[in-house]
């Protein structure tokens, strides 16, 4: 390979470099970096072997063709890594709606179980309510017999009292 092809070819690989940065660039905005060793590994492939064709002396077009196979490669290659990326943002968008769901029944079952910690806290103060309302009844029975009880006694002393009158009377 004479100087002007090998300007050409490093020309050549220089801008397919450039457009596979950019391309790699854009799925690592997506993605997570650590997925793309193997891009580096072929990017870095890519250019060993246009250094061993400058070596070998091949000609500026079979390089150019090797490299342009191997653009292909590492451009379906980030294609796939895009369309897994994809897939694994789906996947983690599906475990986020079902967090989100779990979240909403547990919430759902907190106030699920609040509402039945009052419901028997309400059921219970009415209970004691009723035991208070029948221990009242019962003492207002209980007033009500001595009240009868009182006027009864109250009678009989009136009684008395008119009883004791007669007597002193007739005495």
């Amino acid at each position: 390979m004479n100087s002007l092809e090998m300007a050409l070819a490093s020309e050549e690989v220089e801008h397919f470099a450039i457009e596979l940065y950019g391309e790699f660039n854009k799925i690592t905005e997506e993605c997570d970096p650590l997925m793309f060793n193997n891009v580096f590994q072929i990017l870095t492939n890519m250019l060993q072997r246009f250094d061993k064709s400058v070596i070998e002396n091949k000609s500026l077009q079979e390089t150019l063709s090797l490299l342009d196979l191997e653009k292909e490669d590492i451009l379906s290659s980030l294609n796939e890594t895009k369309i897994n990326c994809s897939k694994k943002d789906e996947k983690l968008w599906k475990l986020q709606e079902e967090v989100d769901i779990l979240r909403l029944d547990s919430g759902e079952k907190i106030w699920k179980n609040e509402i039945e910690q009052i419901s028997k806290q309400r059921s219970n103060a009415e209970n004691q309510l009723m035991q208070e309302k029948k221990k009242l009844e019962n003492v207002l029975e209980e007033n009500k017999v001595k009240e009868r009880k009182y006027q009864n006694l109250e009678h009989l002393y009136s009684e008395l009292m008119l009883d004791h009158r007669n007597l002193i009377e007739i005495t």
